[in-house]
């Protein structure tokens, strides 16, 4: 049972739910057959024919509302990131860009997620990049991230489109709709739902990575392995480098009774300058090459997607000389610092350029 959910959750997504509301028309017709036949079957069966709609209520609004947006959501303007936009437009072409919205994060890396609205009849994509990342990568780096991100558009990999994502958002609106602790409804659905879920995510997770590894070499087509490789070693580089410098730092300050004694985003920037160090950045290279692979992550490990590109042994990585922050204009990327510091000092933060 599990296989076949499982197999038609990989290539139907959150349509898979029609199979089961196929089952429970086959039922009900079943049971206006019976009712048809005797009166005693209206009394037995009415209870059940009332659960079996309510049921189907619940499914269908799994399906139509699954990863649906209320409202869009607002992204940052060509004149506050000139070079952003003209690099995602140049990457992913002019009918793509119209249909995106671009948002700043605080975290080393880069995503994209398609959100739909009017029930699904439109859909725009949100390519969120995180100020960190701008600030350890330059501009050549910064294209193959792009070419990466656009490579999850073209291969329909992208959060909400993979189908077994898109399957899991169908569930939890029908659990919204259908409280397993309050419904009969939902705890039946959320007991078959809970025999599936180790099943679900170790393949949600193994489809993740494997999506990956197809978005690297989408970034590596046209002749820009070397570059896509380089990048995929200095973000992975940079990103162990501040997890144990900065964002440690962070955690412990934001915790603590003292405040900070200079702000995050100057400590920030403080700890990328080290990075200009080119022993220190191999070293950390040389860590993320040597982290082994993990089943239970949505990433390949940095080892398995350079050797998907080609590249069976380490190589050495040029510290970056001018940082990908150039790609916002000056004193939109001030402001942006400033609302950083809110956000990392602030216990109770806004959201960042989203």
């Amino acid at each position: 049972m599990a296989k076949i959910i499982l197999a038609a959750g990989r290539r139907f997504g959150r349509f898979t739910l029609l199979f089961l509301i196929a089952l429970l028309a086959l039922i009900m017709s079943l049971c206006f057959f019976l009712l048809d036949q005797h009166v005693i079957w209206l009394f037995v069966l009415i209870g059940f024919a009332l659960w079996t709609v309510d049921i189907t209520i619940a499914l269908l609004k799994g399906i139509f509302f699954a990863n649906l947006s209320s409202k869009k959501v607002n992204g940052i303007s060509r004149a506050q990131a000139p070079g952003l936009w003209s690099m995602w437009e140049a990457v992913a072409g002019k009918a793509i860009a119209r249909k995106t919205a671009i948002t700043l994060g605080d975290a080393v890396n880069a995503s994209i997620r398609m959100h739909r609205t009017l029930l699904g009849f439109r859909r725009y994509y949100q390519l969120k990049v995180g100020i960190p990342l701008l600030a350890v990568t330059d501009k050549e780096a910064m294209f193959a991230i792009l070419i990466h991100e656009n490579g999850h558009v073209l291969n329909e990999d992208v959060n909400g489109k993979l189908r077994l994502a898109e399957l899991e958002e169908s569930l939890n609106i029908v659990f919204d709709f259908a409280p397993p602790d309050k419904s009969i409804t939902g705890h039946l659905l959320y007991a078959l739902w809970k025999r599936l879920s180790p099943s679900f995510a170790r393949e949600k997770m193994r489809l993740s990575r494997d999506a990956e590894i197809k978005a690297d070499l989408e970034a590596a087509k046209g002749g820009h392995g070397e570059e896509a490789a380089r990048a995929l070693l200095l973000v992975d580089a940079s990103a162990i480098f501040l997890q144990q410098t900065f964002y440690e730092s962070l955690r412990k300050e934001r915790t603590g009774p003292v405040p900070p004694v200079i702000s995050p985003t100057k400590s920030l920037l403080n700890a990328v300058s080290m990075l200009n160090m080119s022993d220190l950045l191999n070293s950390y290279a040389r860590h993320a090459w040597s982290i082994e692979v993990d089943e239970l992550s949505s990433h390949p490990s940095c080892a398995q997607r350079l050797s998907a590109l080609g590249y069976a042994e380490l190589f050495t990585i040029e510290p970056v000389s001018t940082s990908a922050l150039a790609l916002l204009e000056d004193d939109f990327a001030k402001r942006v610092f400033a609302e950083l510091d809110e956000l990392w000092t602030n216990p109770v933060p806004s959201k960042l350029q989203s």
